[in-house]
């Protein structure tokens, strides 16, 4: 057996610490992949297999790397991305190398595999005798939530509702609740990650056993980025009984937001309702046909803006169109909190701040009544704070970014950042 080189022992330490992974190592300008996961690369991307030193070997160029990762997360594999953390002109012996995140279903924020009307949960499963800990973060959005279900048909429903993408159980359970949760991609976890001290604010009235289960999601979340993300909202609780329970039966078979058959997206409700101008108002409105409101006042309170807007046509098509040039504003604060921006999602986030003071004033001058909901929105979208921000970012960034930050341009001649 030959003697394994300085980076063939580099590769393999690492790679045994993400043993679940395909692990692209950064090797000049190309991801390399080994032996097993060479295969895996070639079998399934239809990349050319070759070998070094007698072993498989197989990789991508770079600049395409998020191409071929979204590729691989749509057939069920989590990819950990290995990258040089220094400039080999200056290293001295072996370049050093470290996963810098590992991308995985339910923690994407890829354009490329996130269906833009649609939620993309990572959830996590804590359960307790007959009880059920459910939480469950959308990494791209930021949204973070938890509650308990008090039996597995109320686990099933709510489950069903969520749709998660990845789902975390405990390891010693993944067996017994494996088989419920197929075809979802699991993700078995030790019970040690089940803390609900992880969470730092506790939202008001949740569970231990909910409270157990966020404590996973942002365990799991600090390991793949491999660090904490601060865009991730506080944690709320809620109760099932606010929402109108829809068993999974019911849901498919009424065609609420899937058709029985595919091809038939016409025929949902969801579809029939849809009249949103933004990604973010299609998440909403599939999230809310999904927990229709059973609270009288939150019910209120929303036909309250219905009939307030209702008879004000001129006001709602001057709204839309404005809206319109409203772009994905969570999914870019995702990419922003979790350091994955580009330099063109930088442009639209800086095309979108500046819309929203607009909004917030046509609001206020087209409504001459209170109501309490639009009161609240007005004032979240006209915080000050977004004047200043967006002047920076407007003085920042060039007219036309470059489509990589690697290649320079970026920031206009004579900013002083």
């Amino acid at each position: 057996m030959p003697k394994r080189t300085p980076m063939m022992e580099q590769y393999l330490r690492i790679k045994a610490a993400h043993p679940s992974a395909i692990l692209f190592f950064h090797l000049g300008d190309f991801y390399e992949a080994f032996f097993e996961d060479a295969e895996v690369l070639s079998r399934e991307l239809d990349v050319v297999l070759t070998a070094r030193n007698g072993n498989p070997m197989a990789g991508v160029p770079i600049r395409r790397g998020e191409a071929y990762v979204n590729q691989l997360l749509k057939r069920g594999h989590k990819v950990a991305i290995c990258q040089q953390v220094e400039d080999p002109r200056k290293a001295t012996g072996l370049v050093k190398r470290e996963v810098v995140r590992v991308v995985t279903p339910g923690t994407t924020l890829d354009d490329g595999v996130l269906e833009a009307g649609e939620n993309n949960y990572l959830c996590a499963v804590c359960p307790v005798d007959e009880c059920f800990g459910i939480a469950s973060l959308d990494l791209s959005t930021g949204e973070f939530a938890c509650t308990e279900a008090g039996d597995l048909e109320s686990f099933k429903g709510e489950f069903t509702r969520l749709h998660p993408s990845e789902v975390l159980i405990p390891r010693e359970l993944e067996e017994e609740l494996g088989k419920a949760l197929k075809p979802v991609a699991i993700t078995p976890l030790s019970w040690d990650a089940f803390d609900a001290g992880r969470v730092s604010a506790p939202a008001l009235g949740a569970s231990e056993v909910a409270l157990r289960a966020s404590g996973a999601i942002l365990s799991y979340v600090e390991d793949t980025q491999k660090g904490a993300v601060s865009h991730i909202r506080p944690l709320q609780g809620y109760r099932l009984s606010e929402r109108m329970d829809l068993d999974p039966f019911t849901v498919r078979n009424l065609e609420l937001v899937k058709p029985l058959r595919e091809g038939q997206e016409k025929g949902t409700l969801l579809h029939v309702l849809d009249r949103t101008a933004t990604s973010m108002g299609r998440r909403l409105l599939h999230r809310s046909i999904l927990a229709p409101l059973t609270d009288q006042e939150a019910i209120v309170e929303r036909l309250n803006v219905v009939e307030a807007l209702a008879g004000r046509e001129l006001l709602q098509q001057e709204l839309q169109e404005m809206i319109k040039k409203v772009h994905d504003l969570e999914r870019l604060t995702g990419k922003l909190g979790a350091k994955r921006m580009s330099p063109l999602d930088l442009l639209l986030l800086q095309k979108t701040l500046e819309q929203v003071p607009i909004v917030a004033e046509k609001l206020a001058a087209g409504l001459d009544e209170k109501v309490l909901l639009l009161d609240r929105l007005r004032e979240t979208l006209s915080d000050p704070a977004l004047a200043p921000l967006c002047q920076s970012l407007a003085g920042m960034l060039v007219d036309q970014p470059p489509a990589d930050a690697r290649d320079g341009g970026l920031i206009r001649s004579g900013f002083d950042d």
